[in-house]
């Protein structure tokens, strides 16, 4: 059995993750509906970002 502290600590790793691909997908589906050219599913957060900017467009999170 784990313990509490570490159920916690994984219970949270798996949260950031989820948080994580959550944005990765918003920011991905932004890119294509705006029809960046070379974006494609694989690509890193970093990659895409710089091509949304290259693009002359700025991806902004709603919160909510």
């Amino acid at each position: 059995q784990k313990s509490e502290a570490a159920q916690r600590v994984e219970k949270e790793k798996a949260e950031q993750f989820e948080a994580g691909c959550s944005r990765y997908e918003k920011v991905l589906s932004f890119a294509k509906e705006h029809k960046i050219k070379g974006v494609r599913s694989g690509l890193r957060l970093e990659t895409l970002l710089k091509k949304i900017s290259e693009a002359g467009l700025v991806f902004e999170e709603k919160e909510g």
